[in-house]
């Protein structure tokens, strides 16, 4: 049968998962002030003893491996065929997440030592979380902190009797998944901490979100790479 698109018009049509690619690439971020309730700021964190890693070999081995740490069960980042699941800067990746399908991140920020991912629109968060390797004496910490806010009211109702609950076991599954990826052991096991953030250090929070994203989309315009195609150079964070 003809193809009108093609035949008669001389128009290529775009493959279903390159157009989905597209769309995705083009979501906006979900920044902390669109969401509803406190904003949390959650740690979870191991110092790591008997590896044979830096914190610049250990972060090295979790961005390249990151697809495998990160528990398939709760966060899929091979939800969908021919995208990202290394964490290179200004990549969009697709997750799917229990009971809500598939969603979007954005790394907006990679350094030696430190990642920063922020939620994009129809996430159902909204803010960021940034991974981090650092020395703590003669061991190597590997940090996961959380700053969101449900997205939506729906959202909120949802969170609150198991979304919480399903999240702190998704990223306390992630530093299991380090330690045991870096051949040294948890001395203390996975530690957490919450806590909700006042005012001015949401505000705080917000401005460096920003600054981040604006940096990233500065290094991909001047790059020629659209936001979500591709790796920019390094962006400092606020703290």
């Amino acid at each position: 049968r003809m193809n009108a698109l093609t035949e008669v018009f001389g128009v290529t049509p775009t493959p279903l998962d390159e157009g989905l690619r597209i769309l995705a690439d083009a979501l906006p971020e979900a920044l902390p002030s669109e969401g509803v309730g406190a904003l949390k700021r959650k740690q979870f964190w191991a110092d790591i003893a008997g590896s044979v890693h830096t914190p610049e070999s250990l972060f090295a081995l979790f961005r390249q491996r990151f697809a495998e740490l990160v528990p398939g069960a709760l966060m899929d980042v091979d939800a969908e065929p021919d995208t990202p699941a290394r964490l290179e800067e200004g990549a969009t990746l697709t997750m799917a997440l229990p009971l809500r399908g598939n969603v979007q991140v954005r790394v907006e920020e990679v350094t030696d030592r430190r990642a920063t991912l922020c939620t994009l629109a129809g996430h159902p968060l909204a803010g960021a979380v940034r991974f981090l390797c650092e020395d703590r004496g003669d061991k190597v910490r590997f940090q996961v902190e959380v700053y969101d806010r449900p997205a939506t009211l729906v959202d909120h109702l949802m969170m609150r009797p198991f979304g919480e609950v399903l999240q702190s076991s998704a990223w306390n599954a992630v530093i299991e998944n380090v330690v045991a990826a870096s051949g040294g052991r948890a001395v203390d096991g996975v530690e957490h901490e919450e806590a909700s953030l006042d005012e001015d250090q949401s505000e705080r929070i917000e401005q460096w979100l920003r600054d981040l994203i604006n940096e990233q989309r500065r290094e991909s315009s001047s790059s020629g790479i659209a936001p979500g195609e591709g790796e920019g150079t390094r962006a400092e964070g606020a703290f």
